[in-house]
């Protein structure tokens, strides 16, 4: 996973101080001064202009919402640059692939099962699988959902071939290939030397682990599970795990349309929601884990999977979740990477704030600073516009 655009990110922190202010009115709704002008918006829709040219992707989303409603969203450019049509402008309703935004949402149907006592996060991770999960570096270290939402179990992401495995194979036997190889002890090269839980190493294949782990105990695929506890909840219209509609925006390297998605990894990468989706998921982890009526999470769980269970080696990763510490601020979101994706959700729980930047281009995975920097600094710009009423959590 390429990080340039957060350590370009983490540099315009000073921006943040002083943004985003609470009101000391915690009512349910917006007063007037709160809803941003056409003006404004104007100046939003400029910035996000020249973002994209900046950062050099042919279309890109975002919308800006407070824990009681959304203060502004739209879109500029194209979803797919082989077509040449008025319906091809990018919206605030238009779907994207969001690559690792979804690890949130994997997190997020964890913490549900844990509630209904159907995981444990502390357990065995091998109660759930359908393998025995323990590094050959530690045998006697038991690995658990905690540790592989959290990043520390020492789990080493594949290279090669089992890297690219497609969608068309199962999450359960490519989980095992990258873990047994067809054998009955575990492959060496799976796991990193340090014993898990005692230093933190980014793994896709871990958060994928405890997506499978959602799979076996709710007795459903992971995307009918999501759909089902998260996504018909919050009225996330659009997002889905299957394949997307042809108005999708298109994957791109530079300008070159690139083949849509599809990894036997799917849950952690191959999400397509629309700005606006993400909003509303936002909006619900902002309120404690309610919107518009409808419960995804206790507020206690909430607080539970946006805290570092792991401080002393993982201070800057709670459960699915990236937090990050802008001055005295402090954010949870995730930043998502793919090729031809380059996404990144972000709130901001004090001011009661989110922000949610989505585009069809190659920015992150480029290596290139610029391209990286312009998102990020779009993302903190759109988090120093809110004036909202401070969280009820």
């Amino acid at each position: 996973m390429n990080r340039l655009w957060l350590v370009a990110f983490a540099a315009l922190a000073p921006l943040v101080l002083g943004a985003c202010r609470a009101k000391s009115d915690s009512s349910a709704r917006h007063d007037a001064a709160t809803i941003p002008s056409a003006t404004s918006r104007a100046n939003t829709n400029a910035r996000l202009a020249a973002m994209r040219s900046s950062a050099r992707v042919p279309g890109a989303a975002y919308a800006l919402v407070c824990h009681d409603g959304v203060l502004e969203a739209g879109g500029d450019g194209v979803r797919d640059t082989s077509v040449d049509a008025a319906s091809n402008t990018v919206t605030a309703d238009t779907l994207f692939e969001v690559a690792s935004i979804a690890k949130p949402i994997v997190a997020t149907c964890v913490m549900q099962l844990a509630e209904a006592k159907r995981l444990d996060l502390d357990a065995d991770a091998s109660i759930y699988l359908p393998f025995r999960l323990r590094s050959p570096h530690a045998p006697n270290v038991v690995i658990t959902l905690r540790m592989l939402l959290a990043h520390v179990a020492s789990i080493v992401d594949p290279e090669g071939p089992l890297a690219h495995e497609p969608r068309t194979t199962p999450l359960a036997r490519h989980l095992e290939e990258v873990f047994l190889g067809g054998k009955h002890h575990p492959r060496t090269e799976a796991f990193s030397a340090a014993a898990p839980g005692t230093a933190m190493r980014y793994s896709n294949v871990g958060v994928s682990l405890a997506a499978l782990a959602v799979e076996r105990a709710s007795g459903e695929p992971f995307s009918h599970y999501a759909e089902a506890h998260v996504f018909v909840p919050l009225r996330m219209k659009h997002a889905t795990y299957e394949a997307p509609p042809s108005d999708a925006a298109v994957p791109h390297r530079g300008t070159t349309p690139l083949p849509r998605p599809s990894h036997a990894l799917y849950p952690i990468v191959d999400l397509h929601a629309s700005a606006d989706d993400l909003g509303r998921f936002a909006q619900a982890i902002l309120r404690g884990g309610e919107l518009d009526g409808a419960r995804i999470l206790s507020a206690t769980s909430v607080e539970e999977m946006l805290r570092p269970p792991f401080p002393a080696v993982a201070p800057d990763q709670a459960l699915g979740w990236q937090l990050r510490t802008f001055g005295e601020r402090a954010t949870a979101g995730h930043e998502g990477e793919d090729q031809g994706a380059s996404t990144a959700m972000f709130l901001d729980r004090t001011a009661g704030a989110a922000a949610i930047v989505l585009t069809n281009g190659d920015a992150f995975t480029s290596g290139e600073a610029s391209r990286s920097t312009a998102l990020g600094s779009f993302l903190t710009n759109l988090l120093r516009t809110p004036a909202c009423p401070a969280a009820t959590r």
